[in-house]
């Protein structure tokens, strides 16, 4: 969770380098976990990261991956920031 917490932070100043670090590590520890939850959770923020740094086709796949996962878990507000944030990457 500190991982992710980092990412976000890390998004609200332009220090995108940084947030990725901290993302890819925080998907990374979830994954190893099985936390299926959390790594949609990373998932989420990172398709937030690949949004705000202008990469859109990694922003739509990154949100249909979190978008399954959120499902899965029955986090329904999840899911729908997710499908924002990936019609945001479609315009």
């Amino acid at each position: 969770q500190s991982y992710s917490t980092y990412g976000v932070f890390f998004l609200l100043f332009p220090l995108l380098r940084a947030s990725k670090w901290a993302l890819d590590r925080s998907l990374s520890i979830r994954r190893e976990l099985g936390d299926k939850w959390g790594v949609g959770q990373s998932l989420h923020i990172l398709t937030s990261y690949h949004y705000v740094s202008g990469d859109f086709e990694a922003a739509i796949k990154t949100a249909k991956e979190s978008r399954h996962l959120y499902r899965t878990t029955g986090d329904w507000w999840g899911y729908n920031d997710c499908h924002y944030i990936e019609a945001l990457a479609h315009y």
